[in-house]
């Protein structure tokens, strides 16, 4: 309808965190008021093995059903996996398996973390597949390929955010250098939760520029939890703010994978960002 506006705050999230069945997820996920959901290549349901073609439009045809869209495919092998000689033939066929899922329904993101080497056939046959497919790739790693990131210990507010601020003289020279060089065809995602790990400033990696951008915390113990928790470090308006004025334009993704109660927390950080 000419005109019509979306009411839902503008965010996707895993789906694989919602429930087992992804069916089941989905249903939910249109119920919590989300515009779209993130598949998992290793969610039962949603592995490329598991769905032929007719399973494909049936994935799509029931995600329209319920008013979402998909925003993407997480692939997230470990990258020990697709250097060994001894399984990055399996790892590649998986990767290739879920960048062909993506090109079915309808050429959406495949996030992965790619090898920090130039030198990796694997990274060359992968940006060449997606690329006659029409599939963005986004790489997840940290630092970011081609591009150096800044150390940071921002100061921590009462609430517990970490907000926008001056960089202390003193770390401004404190740069983590880039691994690998810039693949076309291939952005950047940052997921907050490894870049607090690595201690790099998440606001200053969106705001170079990124194609994905997750809702994810840390508790100072290591806990994933959702953005704008007491115990985090994230402010996600901010967060999306900060990446906007960066040109980026995507659906930010609620990451829950691993929080205590998804559902609860995805409808904190909708209320958050809303």
């Amino acid at each position: 309808m000419s005109g019509f506006q979306d009411p839902r705050p503008p965010a996707a999230a895993t789906l694989g965190s919602l429930a087992a069945d992804p069916r089941a997820g989905l249903m939910l996920a249109g119920r919590l008021g989300l515009r779209g959901v993130q598949l998992s290549s290793g969610q039962p349901g949603t592995r490329p093995r598991d769905l032929d073609r007719s399973g494909r439009r049936d994935l799509l045809a029931t995600a329209r059903r319920h008013e979402l869209e998909i925003s993407g495919i997480d692939v997230w092998i470990p990258l020990e996996a697709m250097l060994d000689p001894s399984t990055a033939d399996q790892s590649a066929g998986e990767l290739l398996a879920a960048i062909d899922l993506a090109g079915d329904l309808g050429g959406v993101a495949v996030s992965l973390r790619l090898p920090a080497t130039d030198e990796d056939e694997i990274t060359t046959t992968l940006a060449a597949h997606a690329a006659r497919l029409g599939v963005p790739l986004v790489d997840h790693a940290v630092p970011p390929r081609g591009r150096g990131a800044t150390r940071t210990d921002r100061t921590i507010t009462p609430t517990g955010l970490l907000v926008p601020g001056e960089i202390d003289p003193a770390e401004a020279d404190s740069k983590v250098a880039a691994s690998g060089s810039v693949i076309e065809g291939v952005g950047i995602g940052i997921d907050p939760p490894a870049w607090l790990v690595a201690g790099l400033d998440v606001l200053e990696g969106a705001a170079a520029g990124v194609q994905s951008i997750r809702l994810a915390d840390l508790t100072p113990d290591g806990m994933r939890i959702p953005p704008g928790e007491p115990d985090g470090r994230i402010d996600p308006t901010t967060l999306i703010a900060v990446a906007r004025t960066g040109g980026w334009e995507g659906l930010p993704i609620i990451d829950a994978r691993r929080w205590n109660d998804p559902p609860a927390g995805i409808q904190a950080t909708l209320a958050r960002i809303g």
